[in-house]
């Protein structure tokens, strides 16, 4: 939001802060792979890394394109981003509905599986 604030008052220090606070995306690949290791047997987990790893390529070639053609129509970059930041809202409530799925299936005295990452983080090695 700071970065779209930035662009939309044409504050470069703004910007420049939002990058620096919200810049970091190699964060949010950690949490997703964590996410997929709590959800997915390790026999599963290269299926489903490359499923995400496909979506993730997907959708950066299609941003790619539509960028340009976005601008074409509205002449206006902030407004692109703020498109961006409202689909950002939308994942944050997807987000709050798969956090209440995760809690009602993994309950921790009934599991259903055997997760790649344990929930109880021991330091043992597994074997």
């Amino acid at each position: 939001m700071l970065l779209t604030l930035g662009l939309s008052y044409q504050s470069y220090m703004l910007c420049v802060l939002g990058r620096l606070i919200f810049g970091i995306s190699d964060s949010v690949t950690v949490f997703q792979h964590t996410i997929l290791c709590f959800w997915f047997d390790t026999n599963r987990l290269p299926f489903v890394f490359g499923i995400l790893l496909f979506f993730v390529k997907g959708i950066r070639a299609t941003n790619d394109n539509l960028a340009s053609i976005f601008y074409n129509v509205t002449g206006s970059i902030p407004a692109y981003f703020w498109l961006g930041f409202f689909i950002c809202l939308g994942s944050l409530v997807c987000c709050y509905f798969l956090i209440t799925l995760h809690v009602s299936v993994f309950d921790p005295a009934k599991p259903q599986h055997k997760p790649a990452i344990q929930p109880n983080h021991t330091n043992s090695v597994p074997s």
